[in-house]
């Protein structure tokens, strides 16, 4: 059993909000459990359907909709009105409350600090508490949410606001487990059915036809995205100015009372690397700091919502290649300060 699709937001009002979960045909639903994690905090929410509540149960088989035998698949679609946008994430576990996959959109990583994914972290042996700080848990820890990571390309598949109805994030391509599939959209919804560009490998969509080989889009033709945002989130209720205050950046940034900005750690960077970043003491509060990264064409490849020092920049979703990583602060009185420095990307 996999999350095989959803959809959060959309251009005005949000139509067709849900989530949907797809595996082996004749698959007993019942006891399988979604619940919804806010990665601005890190703990479960409700989404304002009242049938879902934090943990949202099933009472269904899945159809058996192509394929045969092991590879039978199908798929189940479960509208959730209210599901939030950007940032956020949702964990599926399984009857023994095993918990199967930890998954965020919206182009971000976070932390779970509370409920049934850091109760299940824990009891496997997690360590670190992430109220300790961004550095307490690592990446590697299960309480950090796996971001959808699609065909390649910089950054994730994600929806933004005004994006038009109709569309979905999606996992494409031929296989029968999960791991087969990637992430990719947004695409023409496809609820409560295997998605266009997905089939068991070997047979064909029974819907579009698609079949293994067969091209898979990177998103709908037509379809225009704003710049990759990946939301630096996972520690978000902190504010800008006690998380910086106290961080020494490393040299190499600007004169002493300004923005100073260390050089990226590791670099080259595989998965993750960090930036150290320090502003004058007396004008922290409330001063917006971005991070934005350019590929060698001047194309924003991504931008990153900043909460504290040292950034953490997921590389993951970039191609391998040189990038500019720019950081600007803004002053109270319009003045800006901006730091660049270079980042390698490796696979």
């Amino acid at each position: 059993m996999w999350i095989n699709e959803l959809h959060a937001t959309n251009d005005g009002p949000d139509i067709g909000e849900g989530v949907e979960l797809a595996g082996r045909a004749g698959t007993d639903l019942y006891a399988w459990r979604l619940v919804f994690y806010g990665g601005h905090d890190g703990e479960p929410y409700n989404p304002s359907d009242a049938r879902v509540g934090e943990r949202m149960t099933f009472d269904t088989r899945i159809p058996h909709e192509t394929g045969s035998g092991d590879a039978a698949l199908g798929a189940v679609w479960q509208p959730v009105r209210g599901l939030w946008n950007r940032c956020h994430g949702l964990a599926l576990f399984d009857p023994d409350l095993a918990l199967v996959q930890f998954l965020s959109y919206g182009g971000c990583t976070f932390n779970a600090v509370s409920g049934p994914v850091y109760d299940h972290a824990v009891s496997n042996g997690a360590t670190g508490d992430p109220s300790d700080g961004p550095d307490a848990a690592t990446p590697d820890s299960l309480l950090w949410s796996t971001p959808l990571l699609g065909l390649g390309g910089p950054g994730r598949p994600q929806e933004w606001s005004t994006l038009p109805p109709g569309y979905s994030l999606q996992l494409t391509g031929a296989g029968s487990v999960y791991e087969d599939f990637t992430w990719g959209g947004p695409h023409a919804a496809t609820p409560g059915r295997l998605n266009d560009y997905q089939a068991p490998t070997g047979s064909a969509n029974r819907t579009s036809g698609w079949r293994t080989g067969d091209t898979v889009p990177l998103l709908a033709e037509g379809l225009s995205p704003p710049p990759v945002v990946i939301d630096d989130a996972h520690r978000a209720t902190l504010s800008l100015s006690p998380s910086l205050r106290g961080s020494p950046a490393k040299p190499g940034g600007g004169p002493e009372g300004e923005l100073t900005v260390g050089s990226p750690y590791p670099s080259p960077a595989r998965s993750l690397t960090r930036l150290d970043v320090a502003v004058a003491p007396e004008a922290l509060r409330d001063v917006p700091v971005s991070v934005e990264v350019y590929d060698v064409l001047g194309r924003r490849v991504a931008r990153v919502a900043v909460t504290h020092s040292p950034i953490q920049l997921e590389v993951a979703g970039l191609a391998p290649g040189l990038y500019v990583v720019r950081v600007t602060a803004t002053r109270p009185d319009g003045r800006t300060e901006t730091a660049t420095r270079r980042l390698t990307v490796l696979r």
